[in-house]
This record gives structure tokens, C-alpha cells and sequence, in this order.
């Protein structure tokens, strides 16, 4: 019974809820027999109160619903700002390093032509992976919670 009421509330059937709650209305939103007198005269007036949601309400939702959305795309957008230079740099001799030929040098990287980007112009400061767009160590989704170099270069190198 009471989660009745509370879903009667929730979506703005307070009359109804409040009937529900005194014994006066039944789960169906009927009334019952002894209070006829309550039972609305006109059709508008009975539709206008079974239908009508409290706009405060739903204004108040949609701006908690928005404010916990906010919350993990702020985090994102800040964790991408963070100094590249406070943390840890990829060293060479990092496992992950070594599988993908990580060089902190891009020019001692054993570099090939991919379609539409020479060798020459392959760098960790242009690859697609890097999230930051300046400083000479920058955060690498490849290697998470590492810096690389920006003039280095590894095997997974995709241009932005």
C-alpha cells in the first residue's frame, strides 16, 4: 500500500495518493462507495487532476539528473588537463614499452611509411592517442598514468 502511495506521488497523483492513504480510494483510482461526494462533477476537472505533473517537480529532476551526469564528463575533462610533467615517465625498459617499440627519440625508432604520414613526420606530439596538446611530456592513453616524450614515438602510432 504504501508503495502505491509513493508511486502516486511521484508522478504528481497527489489527490489520488491522499485517497489511497485515508481509505477513501482504491488502488485503481476509483472511489469508494462511501465517498461518492468527493467523486469530481465534471469530466475536464477529473482528467486535469489524474494528468497533471508538478512542473517545480519535474524542473527540480531534470536539473539533479543533469547535475549527476555533469559529474563523470567533468572528472573526464579534468583528468585530461592534468600535468603531464608530474607524472611518471615511460621509461624504455616498461614491458608494454618494449612490445610496442617505445623510443623516447622518434628518429632511433625503427619508423616506417604508413599512408598518408612518412616517417618523418611521426611523433607522439601528432599521434592520436597523446591527450594533451603541449609541453615536452605529455599523458598517453596507451600508456595510462605515463608521459611520453612528445618528440617520441612507438608502434601504435596513429595520426590525429
Amino acid at each position: 500500500m504504501q508503495v502505491l502511495i509513493l508511486c502516486y506521488s511521484m508522478y504528481g497523483h497527489r489527490a489520488r495518493a491522499k485517497a489511497v492513504a485515508q481509505g477513501v480510494g482504491s488502488v485503481d483510482g476509483a472511489l469508494n462507495r462511501h465517498d461518492r461526494s468527493r467523486q469530481p462533477q465534471h469530466k475536464e476537472n477529473q482528467a486535469m487532476s489524474q494528468s497533471s505533473i508538478d512542473p517545480v517537480r519535474r524542473r527540480t529532476l531534470l536539473g539533479a539528473l543533469a547535475a549527476v551526469a555533469s559529474v563523470p564528463l567533468a572528472n573526464l575533462v579534468m583528468s585530461a588537463r592534468l600535468q603531464a610533467e608530474e607524472l611518471p615517465h615511460v621509461s624504455p625498459d616498461d614491458p608494454t614499452a618494449k612490445a610496442l617499440h617505445y623510443h623516447d627519440d622518434a628518429a632511433a625508432a625503427p619508423r616506417a611509411d604508413r599512408p598518408g604520414a612518412p616517417a618523418s613526420d611521426q611523433f607522439c606530439h601528432n599521434c592520436r592517442f597523446v591527450l594533451a596538446d603541449s609541453g615536452d611530456w605529455r599523458p598517453c592513453q596507451i600508456f595510462p598514468g605515463k608521459a611520453v616524450n612528445a618528440n617520441g614515438w612507438c608502434s601504435s602510432w596513429t595520426k590525429k
